[in-house]
């Protein structure tokens, strides 16, 4: 005997300024599936429950005498929980791949007059067998922060903080960026 089940939920906001020049998108996808399979001699059973968030934010700030600011804040990523039961065996993983950029211009009559642009991404993998983690943070093409290991005891916090803390031009997006992927009790 063998079932599956598969649940799919997806929930999209959007914000538009009033002279549209603002733009906020905020979206999460979740999917959970299971098979369950009962043969004469074990059961074998099988979970997943994967997270797509996605976040931008932009805007175009008038800056007066032909001149205007624009900014733009982009967030995504991928989180993935998947358990196997074999007879008395159990295997377990977890996937963890953040990833956010942010990006600044100013403009005066048409003509860039600066601009920064930088990004951050915090990828991990954590099994039974093995642990992987890799955080990277970069800005205008130069790398910040690279940090990689193998061992999950030396794993650091993601440095996504760099260009979140203290306001900055982009809204704060630490609840985004800390909540927990599984909160809604439906992790495997």
């Amino acid at each position: 005997m063998t079932s599956s089940i598969q649940d799919f939920n997806y929930s999209n906001k959007m914000v538009l300024g009033n002279d549209a020049n603002l733009q906020i998108v905020n979206q999460m996808i979740d999917f959970n599936k299971s098979v369950y399979a009962k043969l004469p001699s074990f059961t074998h059973l099988i979970k997943s429950f994967k997270r797509f968030p996605f976040y931008l934010y932009s805007n175009y700030l008038d800056q007066g005498d032909g001149t205007y600011l624009s900014t733009a804040n982009l967030t995504l990523g991928f989180n993935e929980k998947k358990s196997k039961s074999i007879g008395n065996g159990l295997s377990e993983s977890s996937l963890e791949n953040l990833q956010n950029g942010q990006g600044s211009m100013l403009v005066k009559n048409n003509l860039v007059i600066s601009g920064l642009g930088s990004t951050q991404q915090d990828y991990s993998y954590d099994s039974s067998k093995f642990c992987y983690f890799r955080n990277v943070s970069s800005s205008n093409y130069t790398i910040l922060y690279d940090k990689v290991g193998n061992t999950c005891s030396q794993r650091t916090q993601p440095r996504f903080d760099l260009c979140l803390a203290g306001g900055g031009l982009f809204p704060g997006r630490r609840a985004f960026l800390a909540s927990d992927p599984h909160d809604n009790n439906k992790g495997v």
